[in-house]
């Protein structure tokens, strides 16, 4: 089976669920980003990218739900995990007005920024940014930033404001949908491990 693993603050605990559910996994120590363990081959990804791995022909990996809806990826959610909690937000400066015409919002979600405008009925843009988005609220390039809020501390030391919670962020086990049916059997007998170990307190 080929898993899709996310670097960063997801690693760890992906690979523990997995070794609690009796998965072989790799030492991840090294710099390879391709590793086998226990007949199994590892790819260790951006979180972003997992779930196009993941519809490209990897049968499973672990990302946000945050990429998975941000991505668009045609993707199967059979799990959400314990852990990786955070929030999406709109956040700006004090005195923000709101999400309304001709509001300007930094983000590197543009597919959910601009959904959530247009659900809004708002007429607005979206500057897409991959790194230290509020720079853009501070500069008053943008008037708000949709971005990962977990402690606030980031957004009070650029003196921004978190003003709307957007959606509730966790970790989830994604999966390729045609290996879903080939291999039914084994992949649901993993995810109910999976399940069983997230409930027993991993």
């Amino acid at each position: 089976m080929i898993f899709v693993i996310p670097k960063g603050r997801l690693m760890g605990p992906s690979l523990q669920v997995l070794r609690l559910s009796g998965v072989e996994v790799p030492d991840t120590a090294g710099r390879s980003l391709a590793l086998r363990s226990g007949g199994n081959t590892f790819l260790i990804s951006r979180a972003a990218d997992v779930p196009g791995y993941v519809e490209a022909g990897a049968e499973i990996g672990i990302t946000g739900s945050d990429v998975v809806e941000e991505s668009g990826n045609d993707v199967l959610v059979p799990l959400d995990l314990p852990f990786g909690r955070c929030r999406l937000s709109i956040a700006a400066p004090p005195g923000f007005r709101g999400l309304r015409d001709g509001v300007r919002i930094a983000s590197r979600y543009t597919n959910i920024a601009s959904r959530l405008l247009s659900s809004r009925r708002v007429s607005g843009s979206v500057l897409k940014l991959s790194g230290s988005v509020e720079l853009a609220a501070v500069t008053g390039m943008a008037d708000a930033i949709l971005d990962i809020v977990e402690t606030g501390r980031t957004l009070e030391q650029n003196g921004l404001l978190e003003y709307e919670k957007v959606m509730d962020v966790r970790a989830q086990v994604v999966v390729n949908r045609v290996s879903w049916k080939t291999k039914y059997r084994e992949m649901r007998a993993l995810i109910s491990r999976m399940e069983a170990a997230c409930n027993g307190g991993y």
